[in-house]
């Protein structure tokens, strides 16, 4: 607080008062004067004198009135400082040299719950928990014997007491002043709780920033990373410093297109929020997929000051659902497409060949002589069979076709995208040969082979369920004509 020095205001207007008084005196005797010389004095001379008097009065009286305004002036400041003090938003209290309390403002009587004359009975002392009032007064003392202006409580807590005897934390500054000739000591106390509580928040909020096990990043307005917390580090295996005031985009992993990014900021943009499944990098380049929450943090004037990011690792949970998913629409012994996710396969294959106009083929194969193997050799032999044929098939196809195992020792093929049949005769006619072997156990030698039948899209069939019937029943054919071949449904069915 400014130092407030009320001893030139009081001395001139005592002197105001004192020279006015001498002004009117000497004035008086002045006209005195004048008259009893007017009286004695003849001729010319008496009308010199008095125009003397007059300018001395006069003068006086200018005098006087600068004297008085000089005092309003005067006068005028100090209400000013006063209501200064009164108003100031902190206490503000005024102690004397032993402690007393001589003034107190309104924001200081709201803080202790005294008022102005409660104060006055008061000393400083008073004013704070028993255990620091004694060494107060020692500080007190050797303060005022100094005059060292300081703050108080900037790296320690200092507390006052109220009149309802409750403790607050606060900061005290002390400035010091005359009055009257006399030292007073000006103190200024803020109330931190707030300021504290505040902090305390802040260092929770931290601690939980640091310690929690989900990643977090944070960037300012201009997407340029300003902080991320160890768990995010260890996600994505870069160190703090590598990335600092970087953008989020040095984690893309290149599986979403423009069109996701541009929703996902249209969000942030309307709602303030975005929260979603992404894929992101590491630093050694290995994808990872993330659940991730983007909040917008804006500052009083509603202007977005950070955004902050929270992911949660989702890697266990994407391995569990593709194995339910394999589970559903896999066969666990081959690994091949089961007959539901078949099905599937042949849908689109249809609205494929509708589109572009083209052409496919489903094989139906069925293995002649298994049944025997499995049952002399036993189940652990026709498992390897089965797993034996489903590599041999797709060593027969394109990575575009489909093979699957619909049950059994029933396989099934789509040849996709075709521009004629030959083509897929070709294909199918290797997979004859392919299957064609004997199996040797035990010294004895088993044949096994298969039977294939094929069907064309449109000319076998314009639906799902037509083509496959229709594949089936060329299967059927084949084995009826001496299995170890291949039946078009066209040659059964001209």
């Amino acid at each position: 607080m400014t130092r407030l020095d009320t001893r030139q205001g009081i001395g001139f207007k005592t002197k105001s008062i004192i020279i006015t008084v001498v002004a009117i005196a000497i004035s008086a005797a002045m006209i005195s004067i004048s008259i009893e010389s007017t009286e004695t004095i003849s001729g010319n001379h008496e009308l010199l004198i008095i125009p003397f008097f007059i300018v001395a009065v006069i003068t006086a009286l200018v005098f006087m009135y600068r004297l008085a305004k000089t005092s309003d002036t005067l006068e005028q400041q100090k209400h000013y400082i006063e209501d200064l003090l009164l108003s100031a938003p902190e206490a503000i209290l005024v102690i004397d040299e032993n402690g007393s309390i001589e003034r107190a403002n309104t924001a200081a009587e709201q803080l202790f719950g005294y008022d102005e004359n409660e104060f006055r009975e008061m000393q400083a002392e008073d004013l704070m928990p028993d255990e620091f009032r004694k060494r107060h007064s020692e500080l007190r003392s050797g303060a005022f014997a100094t005059l060292r202006t300081r703050s108080m409580g900037k790296s320690s807590a200092l507390t006052i007491l109220t009149k309802k005897q409750a403790t607050i934390p606060v900061e005290i500054s002390i400035n010091y002043t005359h009055h009257n000739d006399n030292l007073k000591a000006i103190a200024t106390i803020r109330d931190i709780r707030e300021r504290i509580d505040t902090d305390a928040k802040l260092r929770l909020s931290r601690m939980i920033f640091e310690n929690t096990n989900q990643p977090i990043l944070i960037t300012d307005k201009d997407l340029k990373i300003v902080d991320m917390n160890d768990a995010f580090c260890l996600l994505t295996g870069y160190q703090r410093s590598e990335i600092m005031h970087l953008k989020p985009s040095v984690f893309k992993s290149g599986k979403h297109d423009q069109d996701f990014y541009q929703t996902l900021w249209q969000s942030l943009k309307e709602r303030d929020h975005w929260k979603g499944e992404i894929w992101n990098k590491t630093k050694h380049g290995h994808l990872f997929p993330a659940l991730m929450t983007i909040t917008a943090i804006r500052d009083i004037q509603n202007d977005i000051t950070n955004f902050v990011a929270i992911y949660s690792d989702i890697t266990a949970i994407k391995q569990q659902e593709a194995l339910l998913i394999q589970l559903a629409n896999n066969d666990p012994l081959t690994k091949l497409p089961n007959r539901l996710l078949f099905h599937d396969r042949i849908l689109s294959a249809l609205a494929r060949a509708k589109r572009h106009n083209s052409k496919f083929a489903i094989l139906y194969i069925d293995l002649d002589g298994f049944k025997t193997i499995n049952d002399t050799l036993g189940h652990a032999k026709g498992d390897a069979i089965l797993i034996e044929t489903a590599t041999a098939l797709l060593g027969c196809i394109r990575e575009q076709d489909t093979a699957a195992r619909l049950g059994g020792d029933e396989f099934a093929i789509i040849i996709d995208e075709l521009t004629d049949i030959t083509f897929a005769t070709q294909v199918t006619e290797r997979i004859v040969k392919t299957l064609a072997r004997d199996i040797h156990e035990s010294g004895k030698s088993f044949p096994i082979s298969a039977s294939i039948g094929v069907a064309f899209f449109p000319e076998d069939g314009e639906t799902d369920e037509d083509l496959t019937a229709h594949a089936d029943e060329a299967m059927y054919a084949a084995k009826h004509r001496g299995r170890n071949q291949y039946c078009l449904y066209r040659d059964i069915n001209p």
